[in-house]
């Protein structure tokens, strides 16, 4: 069943009152971490976005804030641009949209207890939301993330063949319900955006979802396909891949591998 939508208008305010708490920002919150600390912590974020949404731009570039510290540190940060399709009708179809992911939007509603879904939405392990705005919100919940333990081990190697992306994983600790996520992922994109309510904007984002597959049943080792967009170069790719359980859609680990050949 759909769930009903949030009004943008809603979504702004309520982000403004967000806003206006308390929180060390994230440059200051991992002040002291160091490259290959020992910790299986990590903090896998998923906004969910639009390019028809006129409150969605400032949620893409915190993305962009929190990727760059994470390159930049190289901390186990993982950032996806989910572009869900639902305003497309608004005047302005989103090229990045699917409806694949307002639908895996719509599970977190459920999961949450939640009869609405809204844009732009910040989750984190699948296991707290906020309004992807919220600077605060964010690294609060990264900064949990990062001090988190998971029993659960995952490594991926990626290569090129042709047209395709071959995911090769090892993944220990699986439990019943757990299901593998890969996620095709362009590491940068714009557009120029003539129509709906971000018209006469050009709009940037960081790891655009372009594919992402669930592996129902995962082996503890196995390989994937996934198609390459045309004239796709490999530079510009990479695949992020994350352990799910499909029962209260909780991430366990999370891992990303650059696309080589």
């Amino acid at each position: 069943m759909t769930l009903p939508l949030v009004s943008r208008r809603a979504a702004f305010r309520l982000a403004a009152l967000l806003t206006a708490g308390c929180g060390a920002p994230l440059n200051s919150s991992l002040h002291g971490e160091e490259e290959g600390a020992q910790s299986s912590g990590f903090a896998l974020i998923e906004l969910f976005t639009s390019q028809g949404c006129n409150s969605c731009p400032s949620a893409d570039q915190n993305l962009a804030r929190v990727n760059q510290l994470a390159r930049e540190r190289k901390l186990p940060i993982y950032t996806l641009s989910l572009h869900v399709d639902y305003w497309n009708y608004l005047g302005w179809e989103d090229p990045f949209s699917n409806a694949a992911y307002s639908q895996r939007q719509r599970r977190y509603a459920q999961a949450f207890g939640a009869n609405q879904v809204y844009t732009p939405q910040m989750i984190v392990n699948g296991r707290v939301e906020f309004v992807g705005s919220n600077v605060a919100n964010t690294d609060r919940a990264i900064r949990a993330g990062l001090d988190s333990q998971t029993t659960t081990k995952l490594t991926v190697e990626v290569t090129r063949q042709q047209d395709a992306a071959i995911v090769r994983w090892n993944v220990t600790n699986l439990t019943k319900r757990d299901q593998l996520q890969l996620a095709l992922v362009q590491k940068q994109a714009a557009r120029d955006v003539t129509a709906g309510e971000n018209d006469g904007r050009t709009l940037s984002h960081v790891n655009v979802v372009r594919k992402l597959q669930t592996i129902a049943t995962p082996a503890g080792q196995g390989q994937h396909q996934l198609s390459l967009p045309v004239n796709a170069k490999s530079a510009d790719y990479h695949v992020i891949a994350f352990v799910q359980s499909s029962e209260n859609q909780k991430i366990a680990t999370a891992t990303q591998a650059e696309l080589v050949g």
